[in-house]
């Protein structure tokens, strides 16, 4: 693959993890009320956040690692997507009682 396509590859994946970033960064700051209120919510985010954060930031991390050979940021990428499921579950069995 020519250095240039390789390249123009590697542009949708980093503003797709960036966007996959976001309703990770909002969870975090949602303790602090003063800041929270101006970040604008995407469409679905709610769907977003639990559903396609964690799977899509892992397939990113992976594709950056394994294909692009940008080890950290994949690797960085993955385990962020694996902690978010982690986080979850964790939100999803203390709320039911588990």
């Amino acid at each position: 693959m020519p250095r240039t396509a390789k390249k123009t590859g590697l542009i949708p994946l980093y503003i797709l993890g960036t966007i996959m970033i976001y309703p990770i960064l909002l969870y975090i700051l949602q303790d602090y009320k003063t800041l929270y209120p101006y970040f604008p919510l995407l469409p679905y985010h709610g769907f977003i956040q639990v559903f396609l954060t964690g799977p899509v930031l892992i397939v990113v991390g992976l594709r950056l690692w394994l294909r692009y050979r940008h080890k950290v940021l994949g690797w960085c990428m993955s385990i962020i997507g694996v902690l978010w499921i982690a986080v979850i579950v964790y939100e999803l069995t203390m709320k039911n009682g588990g």
